[in-house]
This record gives C-alpha cells, sequence and structure tokens, in this order.
C-alpha cells in the first residue's frame, strides 16, 4: 500500500511539472508563428543593383533570405518599413554590397583532375569493379 501512496504523491508532482512544459512549449511556438518573418535593413551603403536604369542604391530591406525593397534611403525608410521603431537595421557606412554575388570560380586542375577519375558516386561496393571495367573500356 505504501508503494501505491509513493507512486500516486509522484504522479502528482510529476503531472504539474509536464503540463507548465507543455504549457510554456504551445507559448513559445505561438508567439513564433505570431511574430512572422524578420526584417533585416541595410542602410547608407553603396549597393549594386546590376539594374541598367539604376545601377546603385542606398539601401535595402531583406526578408526571409530575399531582397524585398531596394532604392534611395527615402523609399526604403519610409515606404518599405525601415524607419519603424526597434525593426532590425544595420549601417553599412558607405561600404559596396553586391547582394547576390557567388564566387564561382574553378581551378583547372582541379576540374581537370575530376574530369579524369572513376564517377563512383552512389555505385554500391560489388559494382566497384565494373564500374572501374567500364570506365577503362570507354577510356576515362
Amino acid at each position: 500500500m505504501k508503494t501505491r501512496t509513493k507512486r500516486i504523491q509522484l504522479l502528482l508532482w510529476i503531472l504539474p511539472l509536464v503540463a507548465a512544459a507543455g504549457l510554456l512549449a504551445y507559448h513559445a511556438k505561438t508567439s513564433a508563428a505570431q511574430k512572422g518573418p524578420s526584417t533585416s535593413y541595410y542602410t547608407h551603403g553603396r549597393i549594386y543593383t546590376n539594374d541598367p536604369e539604376h545601377p546603385w542604391a542606398q539601401a535595402m530591406a531583406v526578408s526571409e533570405g530575399r531582397i524585398t525593397c531596394i532604392g534611395k534611403m527615402d523609399h526604403v525608410l519610409t515606404d518599405c518599413g525601415g524607419g519603424q521603431e526597434g525593426v532590425d537595421t544595420l549601417n553599412l557606412r558607405g561600404q559596396f554590397v553586391m547582394p547576390g554575388f557567388n564566387d564561382a570560380h574553378v581551378h583547372l586542375g582541379m576540374a581537370a583532375a575530376d574530369e579524369l577519375a572513376v564517377p563512383l558516386m552512389g555505385v554500391s561496393s560489388p559494382d566497384v569493379s565494373s564500374s572501374v571495367r567500364h570506365a577503362w573500356q570507354i577510356g576515362r
């Protein structure tokens, strides 16, 4: 009888903790969902747009990894919400920014080595010898 009473007491002690943890997790999830996507504003920069008509901008807004607004300071601050209180703003201090620029260069020696290699990606162990034999036959 004592073990049963201890189990009930333990359950009565743990149950409120589990319920509180569940409520906290639910509150955190709903708060994050209500907050929505955050937007970062980059201001006072030299931003290259790659647009022949408007090649340079002073500010831009980025939301979820995408540029949502770009142009002159007054446009981004007034029309795109950058002038609101408490927004995430980064002063670029005249620094150059080239959005979407990716350095996709290739080292010639490594590219040639890749072309001379036997492609074994996705090949299981028993198939390795037949893949190498086939590559040898086709001259690769």
